[in-house]
């Protein structure tokens, strides 16, 4: 994980930046203490996962079945993402 600091820019929403730099959208709502969207000239703490893996989350997935399925620990997938369950259509990383 890489973590550094990135001001909004006008045009951004929190899934763009997080798509742009394969951050986990719950984990930077979680660091910065986020409520609503962010605003242009909002520094925000951004938490990359370069090199992970992403998942989307199957219907009747759970933070076990996919630890299991990918052969990590349940409590490093929750950490990574920021999330305590997985929920259908998100995305995860491994």
């Amino acid at each position: 994980m890489e973590n550094f600091f990135y001001r909004v820019k006008c045009g951004d929403t929190l899934k763009s930046v997080c798509i742009r730099f394969n951050a986990p959208i719950f984990k930077v709502i979680e660091i910065n203490k986020l409520n609503c969207e962010i605003e242009e000239g909002d520094i925000i703490e951004i938490v990359s996962l370069k090199n992970a893996k992403e998942y989307f989350v199957a219907p009747f997935d759970t933070i076990d079945s996919i630890a299991k399925k990918f052969n990590i620990k349940k409590e490093e997938l929750k950490e990574k993402n920021g999330v305590d369950y997985a929920v259908y259509g998100t995305v995860l990383y491994i």
